[in-house]
Formats: C-alpha cells, sequence, structure tokens
C-alpha cells in the first residue's frame, strides 16, 4: 500500500531528482503543507473518501474535495492584483499633490521595474505618512514577489486595533471580496463551530480558532508575537511560518523591542530572507546599532558599512547584494516643541495643581498626562477629578476589561481624531503607554514621565499632529513637559524602564529649551543609544545594562529556531541537542512560549452571576457565549491570580475556561466586584480599571 501511494504521489507531484539548494528553507515548508495537509485530510470533509478504489479514481475523488474544501475556507492562492502601480491607486483619498514627499520617494523607488529588496526600512518622523508608505511598499513587495497578501505587525493590541481600520480603508480600494483582516479575537467572528472528537482534530480546530490562522488569511493585522512565534520552537510554528510565506511581513515600530524580542525579530528576518518573505520595517526612532542589527540579517556587517546620517531615509535589503540607502528630504513639516521640565514624578496632587495652572493659562485645550504605571496613572486620574472638577477627564490605560478597553479607545478617538465635530474645548487624558503609537491623537499640550528618548519623541508625535485642529487662543506652540524625579529617585518608572536610559535621557535634555522635528530625532536617539557618548559616571550602569541585554539574548535563544541552514534540516540537526524541546503558545500550558519577558500574566474575566452560571451549566462552550464572557476579560499579573486562586482565603468558586476559554480564570461578580470572605474584593471598575482589594489595591 505505501510503495503504491508513493508511486502515485511521485506521478502527481513529479518531484525534482536534485536536492533543494536550501535544505532548511525547503524543509520547512514541506513540513508545514505535510502538517495541514494530514489535518485536512484527517478531518470530516475528506472522512468518506474510498482509499480502497484505484490511484486515478482516488486521485479524481481528492482533487475535486480539495477545490471544494480550499474555496469553502478562502484557501486558494492568488497573487495580489498588480494593476495597482501608483500610491494613489492604494490611497486614491491622497491626491498626488498632497503626497508626502517619502511616499514620492517609496513610489519612485517601485517604478524602477528591476527594483526588488527583500527587506525595506523605512525611517521617517511620526505624522508624515509613513503608515501609508509602507502599505504601499508592502503591495508592490507582494506583486514584484508574487505573494497574495501581506501581515501588519504591531507592539500591541491597542495600536493593532487602531491600524485595522487603516488597512480595512486601503483594502477596500483593491475591491478584493476574500480578504480577510485578523486581529486577537478576531475568531469570535468566525461563524463556524468546531467539533473534534480526538487528540488530533482538537489540535487543527485549536490552530484553526484564536491566533494560529491569522497568518492564513492573505491580509491580517495583529501584534508582532504572532509573527515571532514563527521563529520560535512552537510545536505548530512552523505553520506560521508557512502561512507567512505566502505574504509580505510589516514590522511597526521596529525600534519599540527590547533585546530579547529583538533577538526573536533578528531569527525571524533570517528565515524570512531563506523563504523570500520580504519585509517593511517602518521607525520614527530607530537607534544605528538596531538598524545594523537588522541589516545584518540580510548580508554580513564586513559587506558593508551604513551611514549614519540618512534620516529620514529607506534602505533597501537584499538577498544578494550590497544595502541601498536613499535620503527623504521631509521637510514638508517642521515641528518645534517647546520643552519645559518639572519634578511632578509620582505626584499626583502637584500634577493636578500644574494642569490648572497651565489650561488657565491658554484657556482651556486638551492636555494629555501620560505617566509610565497603571497605578500611577489611576492615582492622578483621582487627584485630577477631585481638584478639577469641571474638566472632562477620561482615564485609559490597560487593564480595563476587553469591552472597557475599547469603548474608551473609541471615545479617545472620536474626541481627539480627524474628525473635529466632537472635539471639547477643555479635556483631559490621563493614559499609559496605550497612547504612545500609532493611534492618530492630537493633543494641544503634553505631560509626560520622563522615559528613553526615543519613546520620548514618541509621545511628542501626539501633540499637534493635524493642521486643521483649532487650538485655544493661548495655545501658540506645542509644548511638552517632562515630569521628574524630585531627587535620582525614578520610583515605579525605574521598574518599567532601565535607569541607565533615564539617566542619559535626563542629562541630553538638559538645558534643551526646544526638540525640532524631525531635524533632532535622529541625533537625540543616538546620543542616547550610542556607548561612546558616555559620562565616567554612567560607565558602570552602562555596562551592567548591557550584560543585561546580553542574558536577554541567551534566554531568547533557548526559544529561538535555530538559523537557518542551507545544508541540513535544523530540527533534524538540533535533535541531538535539545531533544523533542518544544514550547506551547498555550498560556495555560505549563512550558509556554514567551514572547516577551517579564511578570507572567493570567486571563481573569469578573462576570455577571447569571453568565457565570451559564458557562458552569454548559457543556462545550459555544462561541457565543465565550465572546460574551471574553469581553469581561483583562490579563493581569500572576503574583496577583496566586492569592485570588486561594479558595480558603476567598472563599469564591471559580470556573477556569476550556475550550474557546481556555486559560481564562472566570469569577462571579454583580456589578463588576467579586467579594472575598476575608473582607477583600476584585472589581472591574467602569471607571478606574482592575481593582484588587486586600486592604490595598495592586
Amino acid at each position: 500500500m505505501q510503495e503504491k501511494i508513493e508511486k502515485g504521489m511521485r506521478e502527481w507531484f513529479k518531484p525534482p531528482e536534485a536536492a533543494p539548494s536550501h535544505m532548511d528553507a525547503a524543509c520547512m515548508m514541506l513540513l508545514g503543507v505535510l502538517v495541514t495537509a494530514d489535518w485536512i485530510a484527517s478531518g470530516e470533509d475528506f472522512s468518506e473518501t474510498g482509499w480502497y478504489q484505484e490511484w486515478h479514481d482516488i486521485e479524481k475523488e481528492t482533487r475535486n474535495r480539495t477545490r471544494i474544501f480550499l474555496q469553502d475556507n478562502h484557501l486558494q492562492h492568488r497573487e495580489v492584483d498588480r494593476s495597482k502601480r501608483k500610491f494613489t491607486d492604494l490611497w486614491p483619498k491622497i491626491p498626488e499633490d498632497g503626497m508626502r514627499p517619502l511616499q514620492k520617494a517609496v513610489e519612485e523607488i517601485f517604478a524602477k521595474d528591476d527594483e526588488c529588496p527583500l527587506g525595506v526600512i523605512i525611517e521617517a518622523p511620526m505624522g508624515c505618512g509613513k503608515t501609508e508608505a509602507g502599505l504601499y511598499a508592502a503591495l508592490r513587495l507582494a506583486q514584484r514577489w508574487g505573494k497574495e497578501g501581506f501581515y501588519v505587525a504591531l507592539p500591541t493590541s491597542a495600536t493593532s486595533n487602531q491600524m485595522h481600520g487603516r488597512v480595512n480603508d486601503m483594502l477596500a480600494s483593491l475591491h478584493d471580496p476574500s480578504a480577510k483582516l485578523m486581529h486577537g479575537m478576531a475568531w469570535l467572528m468566525d461563524e463556524v463551530e468546531a467539533s473534534y472528537n480526538t487528540e488530533d482534530k482538537m489540535e487543527a480546530a485549536l490552530w484553526t480558532a484564536p491566533m494560529r490562522r491569522g497568518l492564513i488569511a492573505p491580509f491580517a493585522v495583529g501584534t508582532v508575537d504572532q509573527v515571532m512565534m514563527s521563529a520560535m520552537r512552537t510545536k505548530y510554528g512552523v505553520l506560521r511560518l508557512t502561512g507567512l510565506a505566502q505574504k509580505v511581513l510589516v514590522i511597526d515600530e521596529i525600534h519599540a523591542y527590547d533585546a530579547y524580542m529583538s533577538s526573536i525579530i533578528e531569527k525571524l528576518l533570517s528565515w524570512c530572507k531563506v523563504l523570500h518573505i520580504p519585509v517593511v520595517m517602518l521607525s520614527a526612532t530607530l537607534p544605528n546599532d538596531k538598524k545594523t542589527q537588522y541589516s545584518t540579517c540580510y548580508c554580513t556587517e564586513e559587506d558593508y558599512t551604513l551611514a549614519t546620517d540618512m534620516y529620514p531615509g529607506i534602505t533597501l535589503l537584499y538577498e544578494d547584494r550590497k544595502p541601498k540607502q536613499i535620503h527623504v528630504d521631509e521637510n514638508s513639516r517642521n515641528i518645534k516643541v517647546r520643552m519645559k521640565y518639572a519634578t511632578l514624578l509620582n505626584s499626583p496632587d502637584e500634577i493636578a495643581e500644574y494642569l490648572r495652572e497651565r489650561m488657565d493659562e491658554i484657556g482651556g485645550g486638551c492636555f494629555c498626562v501620560l505617566v509610565n504605571t497603571v497605578k500611577e496613572a489611576q492615582d492622578t486620574y483621582k487627584s485630577i477629578k477631585n481638584k478639577l472638577t469641571g474638566v472632562r477627564t477620561i482615564l485609559f490605560h490597560a487593564r480595563f476589561s476587553a469591552n472597557l478597553r475599547q469603548e474608551i479607545e473609541k471615545e479617545c478617538l472620536e474626541l481627539l481624531g480627524k474628525d473635529k465635530t466632537k472635539r471639547p474645548q477643555k479635556l483631559i487624558v490621563v493614559a499609559t503607554q496605550v497612547v504612545e503609537q500609532s493611534l492618530d491623537l492630537d493633543f494641544d499640550e503634553m505631560l509626560s514621565d520622563i522615559c528613553p528618548i526615543d519613546l520620548l519623541l514618541q509621545r511628542m508625535g501626539r501633540e499637534w499632529r493635524h493642521d486643521d485642529t483649532v487650538r485655544p487662543n493661548g495655545c501658540h506652540e506645542p509644548i511638552m513637559t517632562v515630569m521628574l524625579p524630585k531627587e535620582d529617585a525614578f520610583g515605579s518608572t525605574e521598574m518599567v524602564y532601565p535607569k541607565i536610559l533615564l539617566q542619559k535621557t535626563m542629562r541630553v535634555l538638559k538645558d534643551k529649551e526646544n526638540i525640532c522635528l524631525p531635524d533632532d530625532i535622529s541625533s537625540l536617539v543616538q546620543m542616547v543609544y550610542d556607548d561612546t557618548q558616555l559620562d565616567e559616571s554612567e560607565l558602570e550602569a552602562w555596562l551592567e545594562y548591557n550584560t543585561d541585554n546580553e542574558f536577554k539574548e541567551v534566554q531568547a535563544g533557548v526559544q529561538e529556531l535555530p538559523k537557518p541552514s542551507a545544508k541540513k534540516f535544523c530540527f533534524a540537526d538540533n535533535h541531538a541537542k535539545t531533544g523533542d524541546l518544544f514550547f506551547s503558545d498555550d498560556d495555560s500550558c505549563f512550558l509556554p512560549a514567551r514572547t516577551r519577558l517579564g511578570e507572567p500574566s493570567r486571563r481573569i474575566a469578573i462576570v455577571p452571576e447569571n453568565l457565570y452560571s451559564e458557562v458552569v451549566s454548559a457543556g462545550k462552550v459555544s462561541k457565543k457565549l465565550a465572546k460574551k464572557v471574553l469581553g469581561y476579560s483583562l490579563s493581569i499579573a500572576e503574583r496577583v491570580m496566586k492569592t485570588l486562586l486561594d479558595r480558603k482565603t476567598t472563599g469564591v468558586e471559580y470556573v477556569i475556561g476550556e475550550g474557546l476559554l481556555q486559560g481564562t480564570y472566570i469569577f462571579p461578580g454583580n456589578n463588576g466586584i467579586c467579594h472575598f470572605i476575608d473582607g477583600g474584593s476584585i472589581e472591574m471598575n467602569n471607571e478606574m480599571g482592575f481593582i484588587c482589594q486586600s486592604g490595598k489595591e495592586v
């Protein structure tokens, strides 16, 4: 039987006699195809295939069933529309005379038919059309390399949600009815519910559900974590890589990742090169050393030296030749931001008084107070509400439930977005890093906790973002107040960012009265991140910082795929060293894949008691029920969970979700509050977010 099937397969597929030119690339793709084919063939669509028939009858029936399956599941391969060549074809709402210099430069690059890079790094300041230019580059690369779409990877779910709408607008111009756009909870929108009764079928159903399916869709938007797992030792990571092989990868905010994540992204870029997956990387504040690291994934550092004065600029990376750098004269929107400094770090009451003075001085305005921790945001919000009773104030951080966070994000975009009809005369948004990147919000003035210079510049990009915004009478220029520590004690901020970067940022900003965008961006970033520009007092701390980064890279190496080899299949080559070491992309597993370092987290949902009873009594959780429960959910630190899971202390029964709710801890609580017998409680407060009460807030 095996010999008969093998003969039939050889006649059907006609494999080449010679070995593949790159063994890892060929074997990794073949593995992905085999696993997918195995799951499809084991499914109900093929359960009645008559394997006892003659081979030609089996072939005919299989081809027919496969054609139907691929059509029903939107899995037919088809390349993107090749007729869209001009930038305005993709973005019809931007007239040709309204294109930014960066957008024109990208269009000119791809006007040359022989220009076919595998990597593109676009560096340009905030608010100059970088996203539109990057997506246009992705479309042109998809045309050149015969791809069917692209995946847009972003740092957070909040930025993914915002990008989702912008990509949808672009897809409308492609008139592609079969294009799907995936994000964190997109699986809940799928009307098809999985049925399985074996472990293999369950794995297949889980793979086609939450996040593993995202890379199969022609067009997708999501967090960078999803593509990072393509280059990690996850059990079915090869399926992500197989799906990605049909696309162009766009990584936004490429500067925003620490040494651990950057190491995995570098390995991903190495695999993208050998699999001919074009990558577009976007950044406003990319340090030179990071750009060099990413570039060396395409050719060794000895082969070239990147120029350091190409900002704004475009770097083209090729498979078989040296990079090309193009400077862009992006002077269409120069902004001078006046800098103020005040010792307000971790001082909520003083922040409120400072805001009162500033609003009185300029006659109102829309202010952002951007702090570094949720606890500080909650405390600052309470102080402002108490002291500025007549001013509308919004609290926005990551520790709201999924439904509430979506509502707050929508409210902020309505009030501070491009539509000015609802913009208030007075508004204060107290926020954490959720508004730092990719959200198209426009503030009149900002107060920001001290943070590394590249992130501070990103925050600056939320001020005076739109030229048509009507400012208060006394608001004549963008102003940023940097909130500094009273001494050298950064408090909770030091738990978020390396102290040496905070110290170097303060030194670089000292006596700086204005920052000119984009002219000052590159020089300021390099001054903080360049190890040649150190005070003697900073040497020891900088050495510790580098040592910590090296340790993070070692930790990442444990989870990464091996570097692709042209001569050997990586899994076969590494079996003797690592055995069957694979991590799970399911957080509930004892050995989960970690795309980010930091304190582990768990998903919790505080649901109304009637919904809790519905979950308890349900056998298999339906998609409709899962969607309701997850709307109440959020991620919290694992250390907090340990207390909540002690039934003797809390006296509360809870449910650990299964199936579509796998890994979610579900607590009963009307009005968002779950009371404990020891007097404590957990609460999802509509105004403040998650609060854990046991004598103190967490």
